[in-house]
């Protein structure tokens, strides 16, 4: 009985580890004036399963006027953008997207003017 449980473990152990190749977080700190804003694109890369990613763009000092805002894409491959979510706020902008098979995902991330016309101030990531 204890060979058939630890035979089985292993077995679960190897699937779990075959199925996540690997996980990146890439972050930064995006400034306009006396505006900062954190940002991050997470995404875990799946060979068996669903790639995720989420992108966030957080206001460090949120003055109730401006807004901050995240674009996050997915592309199947080269030849353009698949998918897209879009995400602004007064404090928090975030997106998800879930794919089998994406080639890779970017993130756009901005604080706004307070009317929404205007882009302050912009930065990319891109995850490949």
């Amino acid at each position: 009985m204890g060979k058939k449980f630890l035979g089985i473990a292993a077995t679960l152990a190897l699937l779990t580890a075959a199925n996540s190749a690997y996980a990146e977080t890439q972050t930064d700190t995006l400034q306009y004036k006396d505006l900062r804003a954190d940002i991050k694109l997470d995404v875990d890369w799946n060979l068996l399963d669903e790639d995720k990613a989420e992108a966030e763009t957080d206001f460090i000092n949120p003055n109730n006027s401006n807004y901050v805002a995240v674009r996050l894409e997915m592309w199947k491959d080269d030849s353009g953008v698949s998918g897209s979510k879009y995400d602004r706020d007064k404090r928090l902008a975030e997106c998800r997207y879930t794919y089998a098979g994406a080639e890779y995902f970017k993130s756009r991330h901005s604080i706004d003017s307070s009317d929404r016309k205007k882009e302050l101030v912009v930065d990319t990531f891109s995850d490949d």
